[in-house]
């Protein structure tokens, strides 16, 4: 079954208008890639140090890169296993964790630089917020529907959709 960000904008605006909320957890495959990447990165650096004998400089950078290594791992199969951060898009605004910029604070949603997200902006509280690719499958998309319900609310104030 197909995650929400997999879906199109049409089902995400009648979950919108049903509910009043649309959730979109981190979508599988880009974690599970990240996992498998990561794990093999991860058995290469501890077979490269099983292998080589080296100086105590080079064995100590070792381990640091194998704890980093591990540590992103780690992140990584949370989130797989989590799904989170989920973004939440409501009616009070667009959540992602613990973070909410509201509607009437949003400012700017375009595309990051490098085209691997959003960001989300507000002035008044300044706040920033980083949207991956990994809850949208289509960025364009989810930036266009967000737009939409960004004038919807901007025109209307807070009434119901």
């Amino acid at each position: 079954m197909p995650t929400t960000g997999e879906l199109t904008a049409d089902v995400w605006d009648a979950e919108y208008r049903s509910t009043g909320q649309v959730v979109f957890p981190v979508r599988r495959f880009p974690a599970v890639l990240r996992v498998v990447l990561i794990g093999l990165l991860t058995l290469l650096q501890i077979a490269s140090m099983a292998t080589t004998d080296q100086a105590v400089a080079w064995w100590v950078i070792d381990w640091l890169i194998l704890a980093m290594a591990t540590t992103a791992l780690t992140y990584c199969l949370w989130q797989l296993a989590t799904r989170r951060p989920t973004v939440v898009v409501d009616r009070e605004g667009i959540r992602k964790g613990r973070k909410l910029i509201t509607w009437s604070t949003i400012t700017t949603l375009d595309f990051s630089a490098s085209s691997s997200g959003l960001r989300v902006r507000s002035e008044a509280p300044p706040k920033r917020m980083f949207i991956p690719r990994d809850n949208f499958r289509d960025l364009a998309m989810a930036r266009a529907w967000l737009m939409h319900l960004h004038e919807f609310h901007r025109n209307s104030g807070s009434q119901q959709w």
